[in-house]
Formats: structure tokens, C-alpha cells, sequence
């Protein structure tokens, strides 16, 4: 049975369901816990196992299931779950350990979760110290996996990852990095459907693809506005589920990881 059927025989009293959805997404999360682990291991010195984090994604993914929140209609169970879960993480980790744009995103959730909760905007706002406007672009904000956050009180949102590098800056080795993970990504990206690149590379303009709207791709591909952010969003989970799948993308970024710990443990 799927991740939305189980979530369904559970809604509808079979408490046997939830053993079944945990023990079937139980690699997924592991997974999620390893990334994780590498991602922030690599840049402060943290205690944190991926064991430990396991542990604290697992909890939340019961609590997000048994919360009864999730509508089946509006995403797959995955694509709900996992930002509550990397909230969670991250919270386990420490804000002091996490960087900027991981703090942002532990933001961006707080806002979603406090709304969620019957918070005003206002109060929300005093709550977290930013303005009422940052905090409804919060709110608003579409969370996908390895978060993409507003950058400040006053631009209007910006799309960047948690890794973002300022370019001006950058090193040298780290130009030579990002150019190999874009050569890595391609690989991937190559592996969607003529279709589905089409689409994706459109919406964001990417691997030559003229960044276009939502809307005037549907237009060229005679399908509707829904259909377009649809199929977007499961070109990123198949994307997802390839880059997890051991692919040299995922294996180049844990050894580029594992040396800066090293460069940091020799410098310490």
C-alpha cells in the first residue's frame, strides 16, 4: 500500500496502519537523519549522532501522523512530513550550530506552526522579534526539501539553498565545488522525462531551460496552472529519491564533507 493509503487505514481506525507506515518509511527517514548529520557535522563541531537524530525525526514523524493534519489532497505524505521533521533536527542540533540559513528556515517553520496554531500575525511577530511582514511571508512560504527562505525583513522572497555560497567571495576550490555538483545534478535531471524537464527546467529556469511562470507554461504544453506545479513537485521527489539513491552527487558531497571536517579537526 502507498504512504496516503496507510495515512487512510490509520485516519479510519486500523492503529496497525501506523506500525506499517513508520516500518515502511523507515530507510526514508534514516536517510533524511544521515544528510542531516553530514550537512552540519561537517561545519560545527557537533555531538550529534545520526542516530540521535533518527530518533528525533522518527518521534516526529509519528507525532506529524498522529496529529491528523496531513491532507492527502494537497501532497504526498513525504513531502508534508519532511519539513516538520528537519525542524525538528535542527531544533535537536542547536541554533547556535545550524548557520544562517538553517535558523532561517527554523523560522519560517515556527511562523507556519504558531499560524497553524490560531496565532495572529501580529503576536507572531512579537513572539520571534521580526516585523509583521517578514512574518506573513513566512507563513506563505512554499517549504521544499533543503529549504529555500526569504533573506531579510525588507527584499521580497528570494529563492536560495541552505548551501548557498556568495559567489563574489568564493573561493577558488569552492567555484570548482559547486561546478561539479551542478555537472552531478544534471546527471539526474537527465533522467526525467522529456516532459518533466520541460517543465521543471522551465519553472526555474534551469539546464538552459528561459525561466517561464507557472502559468504561461501550461499555456505552451495545453495543460492547466495545477497540473504544471504538480508535476514540478514530483519531478523534485523523483529528483529526491535519485540523489539518495547513492548517486555520485550524494556520494562527492559526503566526501567533500568529510575532508572540510577533517581541515577543521587538523585546524583545532
Amino acid at each position: 500500500m502507498t504512504n496516503e493509503e496507510l495515512y487512510e487505514e490509520y485516519r479510519n481506525g486500523n492503529k496497525l496502519a501506523l506500525d506499517e507506515l513508520y516500518s515502511q518509511n523507515t530507510k526514508y527517514i534514516q536517510r533524511l537523519a544521515d544528510i542531516t548529520a553530514w550537512r552540519y557535522a561537517s561545519f560545527f563541531p557537533c555531538s550529534d549522532s545520526a542516530d540521535e537524530l533518527f530518533q528525533v525525526a522518527s518521534f516526529e514523524f509519528v507525532q506529524r501522523i498522529k496529529s491528523g493534519n496531513y491532507d492527502p489532497q494537497k501532497a504526498k505524505l513525504r513531502t508534508y512530513v519532511t519539513p516538520h521533521m528537519k525542524y525538528a533536527m535542527l531544533e535537536h542540533i542547536g541554533m547556535d550550530r545550524i548557520g544562517k540559513n538553517g535558523k532561517i528556515y527554523l523560522r519560517i517553520m515556527k511562523c507556519k506552526r504558531l499560524a497553524g496554531e490560531g496565532v495572529s500575525v501580529g503576536e507572531i511577530a512579537k513572539q520571534l522579534g521580526i516585523s509583521e511582514s517578514l512574518a506573513r511571508k513566512n507563513i506563505i512560504f512554499p517549504i521544499r526539501r533543503y529549504s529555500i527562505a526569504p533573506t531579510d525583513e525588507d527584499a521580497d522572497i528570494d529563492e536560495i539553498s541552505e548551501e548557498t555560497i556568495d559567489l563574489g567571495a568564493a573561493k577558488t576550490d569552492v567555484l570548482a565545488d559547486r561546478k561539479i555538483c551542478i555537472e552531478y545534478a544534471k546527471v539526474l535531471f537527465d533522467r526525467l522525462s522529456p516532459k518533466d524537464r520541460a517543465i521543471l527546467g522551465r519553472l526555474y529556469g534551469v539546464f538552459g531551460y528561459s525561466q517561464m511562470k507557472a502559468e504561461d507554461i501550461g499555456m505552451i504544453m495545453m495543460i492547466s496552472r495545477d497540473a504544471v506545479m504538480k508535476s514540478a513537485a514530483n519531478s523534485i521527489e523523483k529528483l529526491h529519491e535519485m540523489y539518495n539513491d547513492n548517486s555520485d552527487l550524494l556520494r562527492w558531497r559526503c566526501a567533500r564533507r568529510m575532508a572540510e571536517k577533517r581541515n577543521l579537526s587538523d585546524q583545532t
